[in-house]
């Protein structure tokens, strides 16, 4: 799979609602849940602690839905840089809406040191 040499809003949107739609939910109103997670084992620079502490705090995502809007808004708030990675799980699902998961790194790297480009649509990865 070709590493991608761009990640702005519009291609965060375009990978996270590739990743719905193999999920089945390309078809319901689905809001987001962004889950940060903090591997204290793993090294973090200085725009990894911009956007664990300024961008995605605990304080302002925890209980909180987001729209895909506001996901790309927040995940591309570095410029030209997002999470390395995020696991995308179905949390609650009913005949109209979902709710989904977004387990986001707080490390951000430029697209080509992503994780999950073989999903092709990185840095998003279903896991059950």
């Amino acid at each position: 799979m070709k590493r991608s040499t761009k990640f702005d809003e519009e291609i965060c949107r375009q990978n996270l609602l590739l990743t719905i739609s193999e999920m089945g939910l390309a078809d319901k109103d689905v809001k987001y849940k962004i889950i940060p997670d903090i591997d204290p084992k793993r090294p973090s620079y200085g725009e990894d602690s911009v956007f664990e502490l300024v961008v995605i705090p605990r304080s302002d995502v925890d209980g909180k839905l987001f729209t895909i809007e506001q996901v790309s808004r927040l995940f591309c708030f570095i410029r030209d840089k997002g999470p390395t990675q995020v696991k995308v799980r179905l949390s609650e699902d009913t005949e109209t809406g979902a709710i989904v998961e977004l387990h986001t790194s707080v490390r951000v790297r430029k697209p080509s040191q992503m994780a999950n480009i073989d999903t092709g649509h990185p840095p998003f990865r279903i896991i059950v």
